[in-house]
């Protein structure tokens, strides 16, 4: 079961890719947005996204 997180109204969920984390839309499943490195987990990928385009 994915993690879903939840921002103004908007569902999301990550996966983990080579080297990567991609977020996606959680009702459509339309990728959303891809940070590269290894060392970052998902839930931190997630807020690293939130604040940079959703804030």
């Amino acid at each position: 079961m994915k993690k879903v997180y939840q921002f103004q109204g908007v569902r999301y969920y990550t996966e983990v890719g080579y080297n990567c984390v991609l977020i996606f839309n959680a009702d459509t499943h339309q990728f959303v947005y891809q940070l590269y490195g290894s060392t970052l987990d998902e839930e931190g990928t997630f807020h690293h996204f939130v604040s940079k385009y959703l804030r």
